[in-house]
């Protein structure tokens, strides 16, 4: 049977330049260790929904371009960043798309809209360039080098205790809406 590989970069995991980042901290919560589950559970959802058409790779060791390397070296059809942002008074979940390539702009919304309904939150979409300051946004070197689709997911405000209370309580949901999305996607 035929495949499609995906990779999932874990955020904050692995870096050589910095071996022990594991994110944020709030709230009792570590973000590294919460991607990490949300990215195994929905890479578990994607596989067994599609009876392993669709191959996830996790990429959680080594730096940015490595990851990045090894997600081309399979032909991944689709890379995600995984991260929880953090801002005081952060208030909505974000998809960020490769300003080099505007047509992913569409699958950004519906993974944004997705995870917003779930954790009723308002739902971002913005391009890796910023305009203000006419340069890549930071953390566009999460898939700068990426080959297939790329994005970065904030999924919510890991400082935020409603957020991540309505992460919890909706999880099994959240894991659906993310995993139905990109489902979606690879098999329009």
């Amino acid at each position: 049977m035929e495949h499609v590989n995906i990779s999932f970069m874990l955020g904050h995991w692995g870096k050589r330049s910095r071996p022990n980042d594991r994110g944020v901290s709030s709230n009792g919560y570590v973000e590294a260790y919460e991607n990490l589950k949300l990215m195994a559970d929905v890479a578990i959802a994607i596989e067994e929904k599609t009876n392993k058409a669709i191959r996830v790779q996790l990429l959680c060791d080594g730096n940015y371009s490595e990851r990045a390397q090894r997600s081309n070296q399979i032909g991944s059809k689709l890379f995600i960043a995984w991260h929880l942002n953090y801002t005081p008074g952060g208030n909505y979940t974000l998809v960020i798309y490769d300003h080099r390539n505007s047509s992913n702009v569409g699958f950004a919304r519906e993974l944004a809209t997705a995870i917003g309904k779930v954790l009723n939150i308002p739902a971002n979409v913005w391009s890796s360039w910023d305009p203000s300051k006419q340069k890549p946004r930071r953390g566009f070197n999460n898939i700068k080098h990426v080959n297939a689709p790329a994005f970065i997911l904030e999924t919510c405000f890991i400082d935020n205790p409603v957020h991540m209370k309505r992460l919890k309580q909706n999880y099994d949901s959240l894991v659906d809406a993310i995993a139905n999305t990109i489902i979606n996607y690879i098999n329009p």
